[in-house]
């Protein structure tokens, strides 16, 4: 039968007659006792050896224990190893500061055996589980990465098959019917790439290529893909003049799910007849977009709360995800942009319009080595698209 291999403990402290009651207290346990007599000896070895728990004296020379402590958490090992800090002194004092820098648990010297050890072993024991528990979670997350990947196959073959069915269709109610078997269909694939970007975005993966993208093409483009689910709230998509200037350098892929997860937002949050206003203009350095809707309002809080993974926010059950925001949040934020959210009263709508929720992204106006002609400011003159 193969014995588990020893965990290892690393003692720090400039007191030889405590690294040897240490070494002594553990000497039957299955743990394999490193020690040092400083912390500036210790940090030369420390990134090699992959402790498995440290015992460290606040007070020492030249480098304190709170020093080492905060200096070992900036190592890319050492997030989930724990810190036991021994005290020859009462640490009321210094107790909060031990914790503030990543401190786990403390002990009082001289050490008792019995404590000693079942610290120890309780910390190793917690370790265990989260670094086990963190394992499941990377798993399940692959798996569902895997699944949301494949599930786009039979979206695509669906797609497929309605454009089909529309072929042979004259019936103006059964071609609405397919009309909404392919906006779901759009969904569920934007859902599963948003939600892959957001894993990747997560891992640091997510690659920006910019490239030149007119922004009035691709939002016209994605109101006529939307017309079923405006029709369906008998909602008005205003835009700024076709001539308005509207070119900008984005990762043109990302930025215009960006687009389509903020104009469907507006959708799913408007009201019956409601109106979804889009502007855009460039201010200094910047480019600014807002999409605004008239609907409900946002809650206390909820303006921040909207962009976090699996958050609606107040506004009512009205479906989704909360991913789409998300995805949006991590794209502009990787594009060196911000985005923010917030309510637009009826005084602020003008005559004859309610107030809802604006959304603002304010972007760079980062050009290639050939840049872009001076950008004007677009007309405010509108159509009306719906």
């Amino acid at each position: 039968m193969e014995s588990k291999p020893q965990q290892l403990v690393v003692v720090i402290d400039d007191d030889l007659a405590v690294r040897k009651h240490v070494e002594l207290l553990l000497k039957n346990e299955p743990y394999q006792t490193i020690t040092f007599s400083s912390a500036n000896e210790a940090k030369r070895e420390m990134n090699s050896l992959l402790p498995d728990a440290v015992l460290l004296d606040i007070m020492m020379p030249e480098v304190s224990g709170i020093e080492f402590c905060s200096w070992f958490r900036e190592q890319t090992n050492s997030k989930k190893v724990p810190v036991l800090f021994l005290s020859a002194l009462d640490p009321s004092d210094q107790i909060v500061e031990a914790f503030s820098v990543g401190g786990t648990d403390y002990m009082l010297k001289p050490l008792k055996g019995v404590e000693l050890r079942a610290r120890l072993k309780l910390m190793l024991d917690n370790r265990r589980q989260s670094l086990a528990l963190e394992r499941q979670l990377e798993i399940r997350k692959h798996l569902a990465n895997i699944a949301l990947h494949d599930i786009r196959d039979p979206i695509w073959a669906i797609r497929e098959y309605t454009d089909r069915i529309r072929s042979k269709l004259e019936d103006s109610k059964e071609l609405e019917w397919v009309g909404g078997i392919e906006v779901s269909c759009d969904q569920i694939s934007n859902l599963c790439d948003s939600v892959l970007s957001l894993a990747m975005a997560e891992e640091g993966r997510l690659t920006i290529v910019r490239s030149r993208m007119n922004l009035s093409n691709s939002l016209n483009r994605l109101v006529k893909s939307k017309a079923f689910a405006l029709s369906e709230k008998s909602c008005t998509v205003v835009l700024p003049d076709s001539n308005a200037s509207s070119e900008v350098y984005v990762d043109e892929s990302l930025f215009e799910r960006v687009l389509e997860n903020l104009l469907q937002n507006a959708i799913r949050y408007s009201e019956e007849r409601g109106v979804i206003e889009c502007q855009w203009h460039f201010e200094g350095n910047r480019f600014v977009l807002m999409i605004r809707n008239e609907g409900p309002q946002l809650a206390e809080g909820d303006h921040e709360r909207i962009f976090e993974p699996f958050q609606k926010g107040g506004l009512g059950e009205s479906g989704g995800y909360g991913v789409g925001l998300a995805f949006c949040r991590f794209c502009v934020e990787a594009h060196g942009g911000t985005i923010e959210a917030g309510n637009w009263s009826e005084k602020e709508a003008g005559e004859g319009a309610r107030g809802g929720v604006a959304i603002s992204v304010a972007i760079p106006f980062e050009v290639p080595e050939s840049p872009f002609e001076e950008a004007t400011h677009p007309s405010q003159d509108a159509k009306r698209l719906g």
